[in-house]
């Protein structure tokens, strides 16, 4: 994955992670991987396949919703 490549060449520690896109189908396998940087104790994804414009902030701690272009929104 390049944006993975790119993290880890400036210095981030980087991992992937399997997820669901949309329509989420719980009886199939996840099909899109998704890269998340530790930036200090806080995690972000980082995906630009799914147009984020820029870092998510992720909480492993309970489920979220983010809203992209102020319309489409996205549970992670």
């Amino acid at each position: 994955m390049l944006i993975e490549a790119a993290l880890i060449g400036l210095g981030f520690k980087v991992q992937l992670v399997s997820a669901y896109t949309v329509p989420y189908l719980p009886e199939k396998e996840p099909s899109h991987g998704v890269p998340y940087a530790q930036i200090e104790s806080v995690y972000y994804i980082i995906d630009p396949g799914f147009a984020f414009r820029g870092p998510v902030k992720l909480n492993f701690e309970t489920n979220q919703e983010t809203m992209i272009f102020g319309y489409e929104k996205y549970r992670l």
